[in-house]
């Protein structure tokens, strides 16, 4: 069965399952000054607090005076008082509340206590937006570690694995780590979604649509050993040796295998539905077509096309059914079908006199129309969420800060002719030709016209600063 393809041989997550020693990374207990003007300069007067901000302090103060600093409610307001600050933009302020309310919730509830999995999530996030991706990426370590301990046989505990999971592509595309780290990313990634997805097979059964999304990041993982490379990650492609090769064989099979399970899964649950049917068949098209396999690609988004073709009328269908146990030559008909040839008249009588059915004419074309959209242009390859190469896009226009690119894709999937026609002044371009090299090395799927693959030329994009000349590195 093809659920045993994939989550047999599940590995425990190396280099996470363990804490290197008792203690948290922040063992030190903290004192977090509660003053309203805390930061605001002697010449320059504190902006107005916000009500609820003085309130949780008010409260903050009042538990420490009346139950000491340890105080077991103590870490939920600090919770709640960190939070604000997030959304305040204040992250480095939250961050002092969180790590004291993470302490405070390990000293009253022991080491692995699930009332500090709130907190470290997020101190993470305040992290996160500051950019400080080692720090998050320490802090993942640890929650991890707690999440295996408190959340273990919880329904919870396959979303925690996700969200580890998740975290491990973000920081393989952010570069966060060492080089030998980061070769192990997309590996991780993959035991932490199987890990997953055998908890909610025990859990739900092996039919279940839940199965989808922990099956979609087994797929994410291996286009990413694959060599999918993003804006963010633009070191050296995979390489042409003896293991690459291999590795990519393996790594073919585990996807063509995920890919299959989401299919079966969705045929299991949508019964009928033409539209999920076509869309997983490109994507197991995609996935020949991004390994160079083109006959077999073709062939998958030709059944694709095929999916949405329109239903044959209703009369021919009753004309088929009624000549079922003729036999000879045309007219003949044994004596047993006589009566069902007769019903089969009546049937095509009555189709020649009765209204057109609007639903089916409606469902029909709208499938076609599906049908239309999904082959018009080029596609960069994965068309998945949360690994596409290229960067969103703007509409080109007369704004000098824009970076307009023009490029060709053959029949192939291959960007060829690719040229900035279109270029900001800026003194330091690097991230700009680097966008432009980034599109040149991706696979495409190429535009299909009447069931071929053809050339399309003239394509524009375009990408606004934020793109080009970001402030800052924004995670999935």
């Amino acid at each position: 069965m093809w659920l045993s393809l994939v989550v047999t041989g599940v590995a425990p997550v190396s280099a996470q399952d363990e804490p290197s020693s008792g203690t948290s990374p922040d063992d030190t207990p903290l004192v977090i000054d509660m003053r309203s003007d805390a930061g605001a300069s002697s010449a320059e007067a504190a902006p107005p607090e916000p009500s609820m901000l003085i309130e949780y302090r008010e409260t903050i103060a009042d538990l420490e005076s009346n139950y000491g600093a340890y105080a077991p409610d103590l870490s939920q307001h600090l919770l709640g008082y960190g939070t604000v600050l997030q959304q305040l933009g204040r992250h480095e302020e939250a961050i002092s509340a969180l790590k004291r309310a993470v302490h405070l919730a390990r000293v009253n509830g022991g080491l692995y206590s699930a009332e500090q999995i709130a907190m470290l999530r997020s101190e993470i996030r305040s992290h996160s937006a500051l950019g400080d991706y080692e720090t998050v990426d320490e802090k993942q370590r640890y929650l991890y570690r707690v999440e295996r301990r408190a959340l273990a046989d919880s329904p919870r505990s396959s979303e925690a694995l996700m969200n580890q999971a998740r975290w491990q592509r973000d920081a393989f595309l952010l570069g966060v780590g060492d080089a030998e780290s980061l070769a192990t990313r997309p590996m991780v990634m993959w035991d932490l979604y199987r890990l997953a997805l055998t908890e909610i097979v025990n859990r739900d059964g092996n039919k279940s649509t839940s199965l989808v999304e922990p099956l979609l990041g087994m797929l994410q993982s291996q286009y990413l050993v694959a060599g999918v490379r993003s804006y963010r990650d633009m070191g050296p492609g995979p390489s042409t040796n003896d293991d690459a090769i291999i590795l990519n064989g393996l790594t073919f099979d585990r996807g063509e295998k995920v890919l299959t399970a989401i299919k079966e899964i969705n045929e299991l649950q949508y019964p009928g539905d033409r539209i999920q049917k076509a869309e997983d068949l490109i994507q197991l098209g995609d996935w020949s077509w991004f390994f160079g396999d083109r006959r077999d690609g073709m062939a998958l988004y030709q059944q694709a096309l095929a999916e949405l073709a329109p239903e044959p009328p209703a009369a021919a269908i009753g004309d088929a059914e009624g000549t079922e146990g003729t036999e000879g030559t045309e007219g003949t008909v044994s004596s047993d079908t006589e009566g069902s040839t007769q019903a089969a008249v009546d049937r095509a009588e009555a189709a020649e006199t009765a209204p057109v059915e609007p639903v089916s004419d409606a469902l029909d074309a709208f499938y076609r129309a599906r049908a239309s959209q999904l082959f018009t242009t080029p596609v960069p390859l994965p068309d998945v969420e949360g690994i596409k190469p290229i960067p969103p896009r703007t509409e080109p226009g007369d704004d000098a800060e824009l970076l307009v690119i023009s490029f060709t894709v053959t029949e192939s999937g291959r960007a060829i002719d690719v040229e900035r026609i279109q270029e900001p002044d800026v003194e330091d371009n690097k991230r700009i030709v680097r966008l432009s090299r980034l599109i040149r090395d991706t696979r495409f799927r190429p535009r299909i016209v009447d069931g071929e693959a053809v050339e399309t030329t003239g394509i524009i994009w375009a990408f606004g600063p934020s793109i080009w000349a970001p402030t800052e590195v924004a995670m999935n």
